[in-house]
């Protein structure tokens, strides 16, 4: 066998075992490279967690891990549950946790203008906390990224629990960052609920809406009222917000009919044998 040949052949042969020990070995690669990006990224510092990636490279699954961020409006995040990745060829489809954590860094709302219903409910400061949550998430805008769902979600203001959200989820619609909670918990139980948060921003522009509910929501019952905030000028020094409280009447009127309705029914044949 000619020499060149050989060399050839021992040349292929290297590659095979290469190819082998990599994919034998990724999950061990895998997690040294994490290791190595998060320690050799400024301004971040987070634990080691084991990755594992699924045979038919589908999916990634990232440990448990906690990072501390020096700059930013997210000052520490961290996931008590395994982070999945869902992949698409060597992009990121989307992103699953069962629980996090983002401890965001205070913010000084003084440069913020409201209208006279924004006004009157900053005294008692109840919707600071969605204010704030809008102007952070213009401020972290990102056009491309991958649709995120977490299961519950607490959100921490410099150390001090602001929310739990339930089944929130984050994606890119047009030209806004969406993000959306089945219901929010506020520590206002018993007196108020939150549900349906729904939250659309540009750098520029914010649109919020929830649901409020006095008292506990039942299943499949309308709310209360809508809380709406409309922001302008949130990438400028005197961002704008105005806020409307809109109740629902109409649907309260609507059931009182539907009610009335069912009585008069129900009591029409006893009517009529009567007679």
């Amino acid at each position: 066998m000619p020499r060149w040949v050989k060399v050839l052949l021992a040349a292929l042969a290297s590659l095979v075992v290469l190819a082998v020990l990599l994919y034998g070995f990724r999950n061990v690669i895998a997690t040294a490279g994490l290791a190595y990006a998060v320690n050799h990224r400024e301004g971040v510092s987070c634990t080691h967690p084991k990755v594992e990636i699924e045979s038919a490279f589908d999916w990634v699954e990232i440990a448990p891990i906690e990072c501390k961020l020096s700059q930013g409006r997210i000052q520490r995040a961290e996931t008590f549950t395994p982070a999945r990745i869902i992949l698409d060829g060597l992009s990121v489809a989307r992103v699953h946790v069962t629980r996090a954590t983002l401890d965001f860094r205070d913010r000084d709302l003084s440069n913020v203008e409201t209208n006279t219903l924004g006004d009157l409910a900053r005294v008692t400061g109840a919707t600071d906390p969605l204010l704030k949550g809008v102007l952070d998430a213009a401020d972290m805008y990102q056009p491309d990224s991958p649709p995120v769902a977490v299961d519950q979600l607490t959100m921490l203001r410099a150390g001090k629990k602001e929310s739990v959200m339930h089944d929130f989820t984050k994606s890119v619609e047009g030209e806004f960052d969406r993000s959306h909670a089945a219901s929010v918990d506020m520590g206002i139980e018993g007196l108020a609920s939150v549900r349906n948060f729904d939250m659309r921003v540009t750098p520029a522009r914010g649109k919020l809406a929830v649901g409020v509910y006095f008292g506990d929501a039942k299943r499949g019952e309308e709310p209360d009222a809508e809380l709406r905030a409309e922001g302008h000028g949130l990438n400028t020094a005197k961002p704008k917000f105005d806020l409307s409280l809109d109740t629902d009447e109409s649907h309260r009127e609507r059931k009182t009919r539907e009610v009335d309705d069912a009585r008069a029914a129900r009591s029409a044949p006893k009517h009529a044998m009567e007679r």
